[in-house]
């Protein structure tokens, strides 16, 4: 989020050097830090259970984890 709310700030000081390598550059990093690490940190955490069930029928263990959406998934 700290990304996109410092682009304001970086574009016109990146702009006033004439490099378009560069600003291709901070418009690939802050992209991948605005929306990479949130999908990073999704990918480690998702597999963790957040709730244990035995369903005594079937004879099973269900576990319950979050998915991207925050929506439960079993």
């Amino acid at each position: 989020m700290m990304s996109i709310l410092v682009q304001p700030y970086l574009i016109p000081k990146i702009l006033a050097t004439h490099s378009s390598a560069a600003l291709v550059g901070v418009s690939l990093m802050t992209g991948f830090f605005a929306f990479g690490t949130p999908l990073m940190l999704h990918l480690i955490t998702s597999k963790y259970v957040t709730r244990i069930r035995y369903d005594s029928k079937r004879n099973v263990y269900i576990a319950s984890v979050y998915n991207i959406f925050a929506r439960e998934r079993e």
